[in-house]
């Protein structure tokens, strides 16, 4: 019967969660204090990156009077970021066209706060010659965060409003277009936006001239849950390098491995996984 065995289900399930509780219980003090270490370091990392980052100020200045004689600079990197151009639409391009400079503008006092600057060239699509948006983590637990509005021209808002509660789409068309939100919608957003923020000031502005010249591929694993890049070729690449080096390094090895057998495995390895799913998929943020 479906319904005794989803109660069985459900009464197995709370005898397993009380097991484990009880298994915890012991270690429940400590972890509670070990928690409250990792918090205060992630403060501690978070502050002390933050007065890094502001002593960059006039290197980041002088970097911008190169940007500026470069053509296309912005809206290339951003292009090439994994997860900030995920969230450009296609209407979103043409302005994107216009984007001349990106600032990230830190408090003196307290570094950890900073706004977010958008410059952009005369347009059809909205009369801001800036799009701000201003964030301050003086309290962590409840950040505050101030976005400039966008004085869109008649007709050329790509924000769409949002829906009057409860309506449903007409048809399935509908709902997908919902779901591809414009990149400026992030200027109306507030603390679900924070995230965006973070990684625009923390990875992309600092990083810009690498992903400029689409040089970041070599670290994304280094941007932690971000993105993964099916790359099949690249990870067996690395394996055969890692595989010389380690037949180079060890003293009791009869012979190096030939660089071509070491080629042939690869292929020979490439062609029987091509029926195999790669696990590793670029995801949206």
């Amino acid at each position: 019967m479906p319904g005794a065995d989803a109660a069985a289900a459900k009464t197995n399930g709370n005898v397993e969660e009380n097991e484990v509780d009880k298994l915890l219980a012991p270690f429940d003090s400590v972890e509670s204090e070990l928690k409250k270490i990792n918090e205060e370091l992630l403060k501690e990392e978070t502050l002390l990156q933050a007065k890094y980052e502001l002593s960059k100020a006039k290197l980041y200045k002088q970097r911008a009077e190169i940007i500026a004689k470069t053509e296309n600079f912005w809206p290339t990197a951003l292009e090439n970021h994994p997860v900030l151009s995920s969230l450009i639409e296609m209407d979103d391009m043409d302005v994107m066209k216009h984007l001349t400079d990106i600032n990230v503008v830190r408090d003196a006092e307290n570094p950890i706060n900073y706004k977010i600057v958008l410059r952009f060239s005369t347009n059809d699509y909205f009369t801001n010659e800036e799009l701000v948006k201003e964030l301050d983590f003086t309290n962590p637990e409840e950040p505050k965060v101030v976005n400039q509005p966008i004085n869109w021209k008649e007709g050329k808002s790509l924000v769409k409003e949002a829906s009057p509660k409860g309506k449903e789409a007409e048809d399935d068309e509908e709902a997908e277009d919902d779901d591809n939100e414009s990149f400026f919608k992030w200027f109306t957003e507030t603390t679900e936006g924070i995230q965006i923020a973070e990684i625009i000031a923390d990875d992309f502005y600092p990083d810009s001239v690498r992903y400029y010249a689409n040089l970041a591929d070599e670290d994304e694993d280094s941007i932690e849950g971000l993105v993964f890049q099916d790359d099949s070729d690249e990870d067996d690449e690395d394996v055969n390098e890692e595989s010389l080096k380690d037949n180079e390094d060890d003293d009791d090895a009869v012979e190096p491995i030939d660089p071509s057998e070491v080629e042939a495995l690869a292929k020979e390895a490439a062609e029987a996984g091509d029926d195999e799913e790669n696990p590793r998929k670029k995801r949206k943020l």
